[in-house]
């Protein structure tokens, strides 16, 4: 899977491959404008995925935080074994505003579990997307 390089300096940028009904982190790279922000994921199992780029200013583990730059490709991405996935294109903002503001676009992707989007206190408060270590 790769992405288009766009315009613009916001830094390094996490790109993430989230499981759509527990957010986990399937997979992972970085891109930057010395990449032209060009991003490849890793081979990953078949499925459906959400793609969400972003910063990680405070360096805690976590993109997309209040003050992060953030995108969120605007439907799920298939993964099929044995075929290319197609180019995919999405902009990556400066800044959030708040966590709400995320939290909305991922539960419109078509196929999200949007009961853990909420803000539930058995989902330990507003949704964090973690990078990988």
């Amino acid at each position: 899977m790769t992405g288009s390089p766009g315009a613009g300096n916001v830094g390094t940028v996490f790109v993430l491959l989230l499981n759509p009904q527990s957010f986990a982190t399937i997979g992972q790279t970085e891109t930057s404008v010395e990449q032209g922000y060009a991003f490849a994921i890793p081979a990953a199992p078949p499925g459906r995925y959400i793609v969400v780029a972003g910063t990680d200013r405070d360096d805690n583990f976590f993109i997309c935080e209040e003050e992060d730059a953030c995108g969120v490709y605007p439907d799920l991405v298939t993964i099929v074994s044995g075929q290319s996935t197609p180019t995919i294109n999405f902009t990556v903002a400066n800044f959030v505003t708040s966590a709400p503001s995320l939290q909305t676009a991922l539960a419109e992707l078509p196929g999200v579990n949007s009961k853990r989007v909420a803000p539930l206190p058995e989902n330990g408060g507003n949704l964090k997307l973690q990078r990988l270590r």
